[in-house]
């Protein structure tokens, strides 16, 4: 598969109550054609695409491109409702969010981690190797320890 460089996990570190709103993820979408940044970007005030947050306000008619496509598609919307321990991993390919919480008052107590390729992650330009071999993005001007 091209254009495949991110990944993430995420970890339930509790039971995840079905009215917190759950994973959401569309089987079969990661064969979708690309929705690439720079496109979704272009559609951004040149403020808004400089800033690190872009994608909140993205996310405002992104949501609706994607809706209309599962709908068009018919492909089904899955639920991932976790429990203590269990692990989810993904790529960046396939549709997936949060649904909205029918009580706002749960938690999901969660580890989620995102791996990308440094070398395709133009928007982070500063990262750094780890004693242990692997790399990391440098997020802040924050002090390194």
């Amino acid at each position: 598969m091209f254009n495949c460089h991110y990944a993430a996990v995420w970890c339930a570190l509790d039971d995840v109550h079905p009215d917190s709103g759950l994973f959401e993820f569309v089987p079969g979408s990661h064969n979708w054609p690309l929705m690439r940044g720079e496109k979704v970007r272009s559609k951004l005030s040149e403020a808004t695409r400089g800033d690190p947050l872009w994608p909140c306000e993205a996310e405002k008619f992104v949501t609706g491109i994607f809706d209309r496509k599962i709908q068009e598609t018919g492909l089904p919307i899955k639920c991932f409702e976790a429990k203590k321990g269990d692990v989810l991993i993904w790529h960046g390919r396939l549709a997936h969010r949060g649904s909205i919480p029918n009580d706002p008052e749960w938690e999901r107590r969660s580890l989620i981690t995102h791996y990308s390729s440094i070398v395709k992650r133009i928007d982070l330009p500063r990262y750094k190797r780890h004693t242990s071999g692997g790399w990391y993005f440098l997020l802040s001007d924050s002090v390194e320890r």
